[in-house]
């Protein structure tokens, strides 16, 4: 495939206000994130969070303690410390201070999780019920032989899985389910009670930030990266949204690329974007991919990022390259991981 970079920064002003404002936050030089934006993705550290905050808001102190129990025995060294206060502050009762910490770890997402009402759960109920989810996933989302149980997801998650599932989840645009109705389906998945389902690597994550790079290439102008991104979004998918990624492709292929990007904004109508640099979802996906055995990916991920970078990092990632084209992988992890801290 030919290389072809345009210019194409004024499409974000025709597309979407979803596109305009990812691509905004993809290009902003790292602030100051929550601290869940360095979690480890392999973990549920962020779940636990939620869980305690939700918890507190509740008034039941004792699931907040066991929660933030749960979260230190995964969290990083400094995230583990700020548990510490918050963990005295519930022993000491405390939940008004306990609660503005954990609103403050959590980040954007915990601002959601403070709105939430008995009437917004109730609402989010019937949008479950009238959209036929329990057929799938039982009457009280507490699984089937066909779909998972739902307590356990993060609000991410939810949103996510609804309008770009992973699997054979039909796709839920938001003409079916509007954004506000998206936002009361979460807010009665969120607080389901029930055992955590996702411990593991969740590969929606890998998929996710493979569409929010797609908006990044396309800024640059660099569509062959774009087509890459969403043709590795549809090794994850199927049924539906992988008819929808084949109709991406094709007008990327077809040069359209402003419908290519309405397109994908659509896909992620209600979805929120992540809050950490572009670079930092290079770096993550080179991981995922090293993960993966997907050595050829990682390179690719990788070369994307030192394309970015300047100064330590740009040599830090250029080591990492050349420990790949090596074969040192473990080698190439662990400074991948320190990059990320």
């Amino acid at each position: 495939m030919t290389q072809r970079r345009k210019k194409y920064w004024y499409l974000f002003f025709l597309a979407l206000p979803v596109a305009t404002l990812i691509v905004g936050l993809m290009l902003q030089p790292e602030e100051q994130p929550a601290l869940t934006d360095g979690f480890d993705p392999s973990v549920p550290a962020p779940l636990y969070l939620q869980q305690a905050l939700v918890a507190v808001l509740n008034g039941d102190r004792l699931e907040a303690i066991h929660e933030v129990d749960h979260f230190m025995f995964f969290a990083r060294e400094r995230d583990a410390a700020r548990a510490e206060v918050i963990m005295t502050l519930l022993e000491e009762e405390n939940l008004e201070q306990a609660a503005e910490q954990l609103v403050s770890m959590i980040g954007p997402s915990a601002a959601f999780l403070t709105t939430i009402t008995a009437d917004t759960v109730e609402h989010g109920r019937e949008v479950f019920v009238n959209n036929g989810c329990g057929a799938c996933h039982g009457e009280n989302a507490e699984g089937t032989d066909i779909a998972p149980a739902l307590p356990g997801h993060t609000i991410e998650q939810v949103k996510r899985q609804v309008r770009a599932p992973v699997g054979n989840m039909p796709v839920f645009t938001n003409e079916q389910i509007s954004n506000s109705e998206l936002d009361a389906l979460t807010a009665y998945i969120v607080t389901l009670q029930g055992s955590h389902v996702h411990p593991g690597v969740d590969v929606r994550d890998q998929m996710m930030r493979h569409y929010w790079l797609f908006f990044g290439a396309i800024a640059e102008g660099d569509i062959d990266e774009a087509i890459h991104h969403i043709e590795k979004v549809g090794t994850f998918v199927s049924g539906q949204h992988l008819d929808r990624v084949e109709e991406i492709l094709a007008t990327l292929e077809a040069g359209d690329v402003d419908t290519a990007v309405m397109l994908v904004g659509n896909a992620l109508a209600g979805v929120d974007p992540p809050n950490e640099p572009r670079s930092d979802l290079y770096l993550r996906q080179t991981l995922a991919a090293l993960n993966n055995r997907d050595i050829e990916e990682a390179i690719f991920e990788i070369n994307n990022f030192i394309e970015l970078s300047s100064g330590q990092q740009r040599a830090d990632g250029e080591t990492v390259r050349d420990l790949l084209e090596n074969d040192l992988l473990e080698d190439a992890s662990i400074i991948l991981t320190n990059m990320l801290r």
